[in-house]
């Protein structure tokens, strides 16, 4: 697989196909193995944010997917009155979904955008970026948040 020069942008047509190619040829420059997945799946991470991201069809609309792993809480007792969950602190941006991941123990938030937002590969780069910075954002704010109201 040829890989583009660094410095020079990769356009998109808007297509799946390309997205597709896109992903699997970050994936590979990345050095990760790609071939269990039937859609690609690029995984980074930045500091002690994680993300994946993939192709994903939501509602007839195919749309490039953006998951944000926050930093795993650890033990809480979800017993006691004293432990307020930080989705009823503070919600995320209307663009964004919470949810929260039991096997891992940590929150996730999610962004679904459409393939044809994206002109080339800088701006899927940047999505993924802007998704992990607005993710530790609102990671730090509701703990915060949360330690105020405790």
């Amino acid at each position: 697989m040829s890989h583009t020069v660094p410095g020079t942008t990769k356009a998109l047509d808007g297509s799946i196909a390309a997205m597709d190619r896109l992903l699997r040829e970050l994936a590979e420059i990345t050095a990760q193995d790609d071939s269990d997945h039937a859609a690609p799946v690029l995984e980074l991470q930045f500091g002690d944010i994680a993300t994946r991201t993939t192709l994903l069809n939501n509602d007839g609309m195919q749309c490039l997917s953006i998951i944000a792993l926050l930093p795993r809480s650890g033990r809480v007792n979800y017993s006691t009155r004293t432990h307020t969950p930080l989705s009823d602190v503070i919600t995320p941006a209307e663009d964004m979904e919470l949810l929260w991941h039991a096997d891992e123990g940590r929150y996730i938030l999610l962004r679904h955008m459409p393939i044809s937002d994206f002109a080339d590969d800088i701006s899927v780069l940047d999505a993924i970026l802007d998704t992990a910075d607005r993710s530790r954002a609102w990671y730090i704010s509701a703990l915060q948040l949360r330690a105020t109201a405790s």
